[in-house]
């Protein structure tokens, strides 16, 4: 049977390496429905699976030069504080290992559920983000064309966009 984690890894390995489809996407699954691993364990596992062979490949394709580093500047100014979050809330209000091992099972179902319509409907899905980007800039056009504040008894708040479709809020100091 240990040879069988060992083909589900290669298996799972060479489908990232052709799609780049995440492989907690793949793995995770595998570990729960075919090796009954619970979801929690089968989650932590799957991460310093992926973070080892993600390592190899990042490098390679920085190398060669596919890497957006601002972009990935930017999912990372999200997902690292989002991650941290979740897993201090995970902590401070679900100790339970049932509950938490529910609802990470029933958080990755639907994420499945959502990565495979997201598959299935992605040319749609791209025609229609081009659409939002293309309304998205042009909201902040007229944004930045007629800044405005919104006053209350609070410090005024400033909101300002810019043509690359970034959102700026700032409060004013009294």
């Amino acid at each position: 049977m240990d040879w069988l984690y060992t083909l589900s890894g290669f298996a799972v390995g060479a489908i990232v390496g052709l799609t780049g489809v995440g492989g907690g996407s793949l793995m995770t699954p595998v570990l729960v429905l075919v090796f009954g691993v619970a979801p929690v364990t089968a989650v932590g596992t799957d991460l310093l699976f992926a973070a080892l062979t993600k390592t190899g490949g990042a490098w390679a394709h920085a190398r060669r030069g596919n890497v957006d580093w601002k972009i990935v500047g930017r999912l990372a100014a999200g997902s690292v504080p989002a991650s941290a979050v979740t897993l201090l809330l995970l902590h401070l209000f679900v100790p339970d290992h049932g509950k938490l091992s529910a609802i990470v099972s029933v958080t990755l179902g639907v994420a499945l559920i959502l990565t495979a319509g997201a598959l299935l409907f992605r040319e749609k899905l791209h025609a229609r983000a081009v659409d939002v980007s293309l309304a998205l800039a042009m909201a902040c056009r007229a944004a930045q064309a007629c800044s405005f504040s919104l006053k209350s008894s609070a410090p005024a708040v400033r909101i300002s966009a810019t043509p690359s479709a970034t959102l700026t809020i700032a409060e004013s100091l009294p």
